[in-house]
């Protein structure tokens, strides 16, 4: 455990593009999927922070949140429903993967559980 765990800290932390996303959620490797994962799993904990974060200035400020560039996914969704939405948008948008990774999961997300006024 401590060896796999090792394995991780020799990455440095930088932006991946769609494809490097694509290669990593496609990958029969359990390394490079883990990756995969952490990479979604790590956006959607950051996309709950800044929702958290309007929501709560919202409401100090009397005004409605403003939610139009999060996703609001059901409560029973899963990271593995998570990764088969982001895999079909990049699968389906293939010109589009060379753009930032997060700016994708962040369209493929809005675009499947869009937030409701």
């Amino acid at each position: 455990m401590l060896i796999f765990g090792l394995m991780f800290l020799h990455q440095t932390a930088h932006a991946i593009t769609g494809n490097e996303l694509h290669d990593l959620l496609q990958s029969e490797d359990t390394y490079k999927s883990m990756q995969g994962m952490s990479y979604l799993q790590g956006y959607s904990d950051a996309e709950s922070f800044f929702k958290y974060f309007e929501s709560s200035s919202a409401q100090e400020q009397n005004r409605k949140p403003n939610l139009h560039f999060f996703s609001c996914p059901p409560e029973n969704v899963t990271v593995g429903q998570a990764k088969d939405v982001v895999k079909k948008f990049l699968e389906d948008n293939p010109a589009k993967r060379n753009i930032n990774a997060a700016i994708l999961m962040r369209r493929a997300f809005t675009e499947a559980w869009p937030c409701s006024d």
